[in-house]
């Protein structure tokens, strides 16, 4: 049995609505079992995914490969066009930063 999972994989399921309110869920699990010291997560999934503000928030006490340390915020999507999606994220996030500080 093998464990790997294709990018043509994941393109195929990100093209599928269920998609967008499952990601989340799986970023979440991703982080639990990688993180160190995580002090807060919180990855809204299912029907919580329309809400605004940032699609996950990570507070941990030592990073790694996949995640900063202390706290971040994270923007999901599910889009095709990436670089796009990308770059309206980090205009309108860094235009309105809510009450996260940018670095």
């Amino acid at each position: 049995m093998s464990l790997f999972v294709s990018a043509e994989t994941l393109r195929i399921w990100a093209e599928k609505l269920e998609a967008r309110s499952v990601l989340p869920h799986l970023v979440r699990r991703l982080v639990q079992a990688t993180g160190i010291g995580i002090t807060e997560l919180n990855f809204p999934a299912y029907e919580s995914v329309q809400r605004p503000g940032f699609d996950g928030l990570v507070s941990c006490t030592a990073g790694n490969a996949w995640l900063p340390s202390g706290r971040s915020v994270w923007e999901l999507s599910t889009e095709d066009g990436v670089r796009g999606k990308a770059q309206g994220d980090f205009d309108k996030r860094t235009t309105n930063p809510e009450t996260k500080i940018p670095k």
